[in-house]
């Protein structure tokens, strides 16, 4: 299938086209789109080709990556992967688009906060990869909503006598466990039977050495708060969660000074930015951390603390991660492992819970696609050419027909799913 890349647009089309992407649409004239679908035996490919205009063609080439694929990049991920890419870019195009088009709009206060994100793009020297590798149990902590006391105004509030622990009522095991660790936390009980908004801690009965069940055993006074409450990110939550592992690499020029560049960016939002030595600690908000390590020249963002270290300890396994097409020439590479048997057995135990919770259709078409399918592979040789494989495991059974025999043998579980 071939067809001319300007068919089918409206005028609207082509005026947000031309204001989103700074191109003229006459820069397109002549250029042309080619689609195929074959169907080999073992695999189904399909693959595109633009033939684009001359001067677009000039535009394109400004693009072209002119950088070997650095292999030290992909040798920072571990061997055995579900997911595996590699790509390279150049970005001095991107840094001229940014400086041209964004640096008068920045404001004075904002200036070198600018000029460090264009030193950092100009550092990247453009070899990238990425992967999930498996499955882990994090634990982390967050700040959430709820009722907390402002400690500015509690000061004014704080009463000069202690009274009963018995006043606040009722404590959930919740309410025990903060008390417990320290916190002041809202009493609903007093500050309904009482005029005023109150809450309390147990502080006194810790420094003697007891905790909240001696207090209401025994009655014993403690520390109660009058005002300064306030509704907001005051609770803090402690979490473990079962999460995919999973990393993304690049290259910089000079490892010292993208680290410095990094430490100018002011990241906006209730984001935690942290360094400890080669290592930037990302706290997001209401989730796990993520890590980027920097190191001799190499930089790794993940959400593994165990890679983020040993690498920049040095105590990584040196290997270029397997994939059986792994092609360092191409501009982008992409294999996804279909073959489930090989999966890490913590990921498996998770998708496995998940599929038997679900409908039973889906966990028998599941397997039938996990017999039929090896892989997944996406490959881009130039900015013009793009091939993406479907493989099978039977490489001997032609893949159209394998389609089909697999539709007719799962008619009635495709049909009782609600697509």
């Amino acid at each position: 299938m071939s067809s001319d890349i300007l068919l089918n647009l409206d005028e609207y089309d082509i005026e947000e086209f031309e204001e989103s992407s700074g191109y003229k649409i006459e820069d397109f004239q002549g250029s042309n789109f080619s689609f195929y679908l074959t169907f080999k035996n073992g695999s189904v490919v399909a693959s595109t080709n633009i033939k684009y205009s001359d001067k677009m063609q000039s535009k394109v080439d400004e693009f072209n990556p002119n950088n070997a694929f650095n292999e030290a990049v992909a040798k920072v991920l571990p061997e055995e992967s579900m997911l595996f890419g590699t790509s390279r870019f150049n970005f001095n195009p991107l840094v001229k688009y940014f400086d041209n088009v964004f640096s008068d709009e920045v404001h004075p206060d904002e200036k070198n906060e600018f000029e460090s994100l264009l030193d950092l793009l100009e550092g990247l020297n453009g070899s990238i990869a990425y992967s999930i590798y498996g499955m882990d149990m994090v634990e982390y902590s967050y700040m959430g909503w709820g009722y907390g006391l402002n400690e500015e105004m509690a000061d004014r509030y704080m009463m000069d006598r202690y009274y009963s622990i018995s006043l606040a009522g009722d404590l959930d095991e919740e309410d025990r466990e903060r008390l417990n660790n320290g916190e002041i936390i809202y009493s609903y009980e007093a500050t309904a039977n009482y005029d005023g908004e109150y809450g309390f801690s147990i502080r006194n009965v810790l420094e003697d050495g007891h905790d909240v069940d001696y207090a209401i055993k025994n009655d014993i006074d403690v520390i109660w708060y009058n005002g300064g409450w306030d509704y907001g990110k005051y609770i803090n939550y402690d979490v473990e969660e079962e999460i995919p592992m999973m990393g993304v690499t690049f290259d910089v020029d000079n490892s010292d000074e993208f680290a410095e560049n990094l430490e100018l960016l002011e990241l906006e939002g209730e984001v935690v930015f942290e360094r400890e030595g080669d290592i930037f600690n990302l706290k997001l908000d209401d989730s796990f951390p993520v890590y980027l390590a920097v190191h001799e020249g190499v930089a790794v963002f993940t959400n593994d603390e165990n890679l983020a270290v040993s690498f920049v300890d040095g105590k990584l396994e040196s290997h270029l991660t397997s994939n059986a097409n792994f092609s360092s020439n191409d501009i982008s590479h992409f294999f996804l492992n279909l073959d489930y048997n090989t999966y890490p057995t913590s990921f498996k135990s998770v998708f496995d819970d998940t599929l038997n919770d679900g409908p039973k259709a889906v966990k028998r078409i599941f397997k039938e696609l996990d017999l039929m399918f090896a892989s997944v592979e996406f490959s881009a040789v130039n900015n013009s050419s793009v091939e993406m494989s479907f493989n099978l495991n039977d490489k001997s059974v032609n893949s159209l027909s394998a389609i089909i025999s697999f539709i007719e043998k799962n008619y009635e579980e495709i049909s009782e799913l609600d697509l």
